[in-house]
């Protein structure tokens, strides 16, 4: 609940002298609908509005939902408007329950229920979607310091600087996948990312077989001309010979690694970083684990998207032979790199 003045209201005519058995009519604000007023503050017992005032012009207490705001207006009597009198005023003082505000175009409710206080922002169309909140420095400065003291703090959406996804901030947790080919979106998100993470793991394959990674671009097609990429390779065979080192200048795809294989007890796993450099062509390199047979196999590769295609918009993952069974992979967008 909440009164709508602390002292006690009179109604007063023109000439500022109290009117006898007065009123004061309440509506809520920008309407001409009568609020909803009562003469406690349990808010049970209704009260009349207009509120008639007593011989003196005195007005009783009048209580409503804390923060309603209502546009008041004095009459006669005999229930004549006096002019002048017009005022608008919120209904303030509660320290309990849900306190509600309607603003010029937008709302705000600050809510409690199971132990969680809710601060929500709304529309001004009052259908409970949509609406922005900010927090910040006053009359739309930055502050000198926002803390957010929590064990944990999450976050439904994404979290962004100056419109921009934070670097950190995984964009695609826990993606499964199964096939011949896995296709893996590299958001533009920020507008204008260059620079992407994806990891892979838990990945069984149907057998040995060799590693193979194209590209996309502008949300256009896998790139797979015989010229397309270049890349490098360098692995352990897995049985502790001498390393396995692969190059070649031009290829219709980038071997990331050979006779490599995802068991249930060594499964495929591997970190790649995407980058597109201002002259539109694209990096490609990581490291990754799998199966060698008798021992794990390490790989660590490079290659490049060539051609001058633009910013990568697609990797795809495949294999020479085979498919891949199971897995996950995520992607992190990286910022820093020149993003618009």
């Amino acid at each position: 609940m909440a009164t709508l003045e602390d002292g006690i209201i009179r109604v007063l005519d023109a000439n500022g002298d109290p009117v006898s058995g007065g009123f004061l009519r309440i509506y809520d604000t920008g309407t001409t609908t009568l609020s909803d007023v009562f003469t406690a503050a349990d808010l049970v017992t209704p009260l009349d509005n207009p509120v008639e005032a007593d011989a003196n012009g005195r007005l009783p207490q009048i209580f409503a939902a804390d923060g309603l705001v209502v546009d008041c207006k004095m009459l006669t009597a005999a229930s004549v408007e006096i002019a002048g009198t017009e005022y608008t005023k919120a209904f303030a003082g509660d320290t309990s329950g849900t306190i509600t505000r309607d603003f010029t175009s937008a709302r705000l409710e600050i809510s409690g229920a199971a132990g969680i206080v809710s601060i929500e922002a709304g529309d001004p169309l009052g259908d409970d979607t949509g609406g922005k909140l900010r927090a910040g420095g006053w009359n739309g400065t930055q502050a000198d310091t926002i803390s957010l003291d929590g064990a944990a703090v999450n976050v439904t959406g994404k979290l962004t600087e100056n419109s921009k996804k934070l670097d950190g901030v995984v964009y695609t947790p826990a993606t499964a996948f199964s096939g011949a080919t896995v296709d893996i979106t590299l958001p533009n998100d920020p507008t204008g990312c260059l620079a992407w993470e994806v990891d892979f793991w838990d990945v069984i394959t149907s057998g040995s077989s060799q590693l193979q990674m194209r590209l996309a671009y502008g949300g256009g097609a896998i790139k797979s001309g015989a010229s397309d990429y270049a890349h490098t390779s360098m692995n352990d065979d897995g049985a502790g010979a001498s390393p396995v080192s692969h190059r070649d200048a031009a290829d219709p795809y980038i071997v990331a690694g050979f006779a490599t294989a995802g068991s249930a007890t060594k499964p495929l796993s591997g970190t790649v970083r995407v980058l597109t450099h201002a002259t539109a062509n694209t990096t490609v390199r990581g490291l990754l684990y799998g199966d060698g047979g008798s021992y794990p196999q390490a790989v660590q590769f490079t290659g490049f998207g060539l051609n001058g295609y633009g910013v990568a918009s697609t990797l795809q993952l495949l294999l020479n032979a085979g498919s891949f069974t199971s897995g996950y992979y995520r992607v992190r967008p990286l910022r820093g790199y020149g993003e618009t």
